[in-house]
């Protein structure tokens, strides 16, 4: 993760410390993976990084710090998986996270996530769940793009209507 300063002419590097972070949410000033999948400018002037096994970070460019959401075994509140493909902020504040075993999402700023995946009584689960790509519509709905077709989130019900080739 690189920034580049307009003032100086000059970029500042972050890269991982190297030290073992704990499971769960912490602060620091570098990155929590060298593999960087996605950057999303938030609205509220942070950035969300994208990690493919360090997890998901958020960067305070006011601070110079960052925070780390990792996944916590037997936490549901934490991400549930430390791969990050996408990240999408929607109109509500909400961001939502996509990896492998599902999405998450994070209510307006908490350090709380709610993890949504198919149920897994459907033959073809593990591919729905497999989300690479996040999209909101004009109208405020949430597409996944996944390995087993297109999913549209229903808001009310918190489940999915599922679009597949066949």
């Amino acid at each position: 993760f690189n920034r580049f300063d307009p003032k100086t002419q000059e970029f500042k590097r972050f890269l991982p410390s190297g030290e073992e972070k704990p499971e769960g949410v912490s602060a620091s000033q570098s990155l929590s993976g060298t593999h960087v999948w996605k950057i999303a400018a938030g609205k509220n002037g942070y950035y969300w990084v994208a990690t493919h096994l360090g997890g998901l970070n958020r960067y305070d460019p006011k601070t110079g710090n960052f925070l780390h959401f990792r996944a916590q075994e037997n936490n549901l509140k934490t991400i549930n998986n430390n791969t990050v493909w996408d990240i999408l902020e929607d109109k509500k504040g909400r961001i939502w996270v996509a990896m492998p075993s599902g999405v998450n999402r994070l209510d307006k700023m908490g350090e709380d996530f709610h993890f949504f995946s198919h149920s897994s009584d459907s033959e073809n689960f593990a591919n729905l769940n497999r989300t690479f790509v996040l999209h909101e519509d004009q109208l405020g709905r949430i597409w996944m793009g996944t390995d087993g077709g297109l999913k549209l989130f229903d808001e009310k019900n918190e489940g999915f209507s599922i679009y597949t080739k066949d």
